[in-house]
This record gives C-alpha cells, structure tokens and sequence, in this order.
C-alpha cells in the first residue's frame, strides 16, 4: 500500500546539504523515500546518513531539488518557465494536472516579499573629491 500524506508529514525529519553551497534543505524522510529508490537507500538503509538524519548532495542543484520535493509532496510539480521560483508563490501561474486529474491549487497566502534596499550613491569622482579638500 502507497504511503498516505499522514505518513509523509509525520515522519521523521531528514535534512540534505544541497549544492555548493550546502543549503539546508530539511523534508519528511517518508515523502523522498517513496519517490526514489536511491534516497530511500540513503534515508533508510542503515549507512551513516541514515543514523546522522542527514546527507550532502553536492552536485545537484538547489532549485532542482526543491522541484523534486515539491513532485515528492505533491504528485506533482510546477513549470520552471513559470518564474524563478518555479509559479510555487504564484497563484495565477499555468497549473499542471496532478494524479487521478485533480489541479494542484497555489494560492498560498504567502507575504510580500520584502522591499530591495535603495541604491547606494554614486561615488565622487576623484578630481572632485581632491577640488573639495583644496577648498
């Protein structure tokens, strides 16, 4: 019998360092275990990782495997092409089919995001800067 969303959510947390630059990426082992026969190997087979509850993914990207776990949680994932974060936080976003025809819904109820600070001034130029100690 395929594991139920109740299963995914409350198994134990593992996290991967993904990338380069390791990001902590932490999931429910049970959701990444059911989709990948490797990872659940990883996740469940006795190695270090397993008992650690953690493991390095260094060459594989971060929006890669965030995409993965979204198809990992959902059944389903959302187009690259939608926008850099892959149409996740946007609600008007094209949809894609889940299992059994059902429409994955986004209309999370997310907060702005937060404003880009404001450019820093041009600096003096040197001439100018030099003219204004003369004075």
């Amino acid at each position: 019998m395929a594991p139920t969303f109740k299963d995914f959510i409350q198994s134990p947390q593992f996290t991967f360092f993904v990338g380069n630059e390791g990001k902590p990426i932490v999931v429910h082992a049970a959701a990444i275990a059911a989709t990948s026969e490797q990872l659940d190997a990883l996740i469940n087979g006795g190695m270090e990782e397993s008992e650690k509850r953690c493991a390095r993914l260094e060459d594989v990207q971060v929006d890669d495997f965030i995409w993965f776990c979204e198809y990992a949680y959902r059944g389903d994932y959302t187009d690259r092409d939608d926008n850099e974060w892959g149409g996740v936080f946007d609600a008007t976003s094209k949809k894609k089919k889940g299992k059994k025809g059902r429409v994955a819904s986004r209309n999370w109820d997310w907060a702005e995001p937060p404003a880009a600070p404001e450019p820093a001034p041009e600096p003096e130029s040197s001439a100018e800067a030099y003219e204004e100690l003369d004075t």
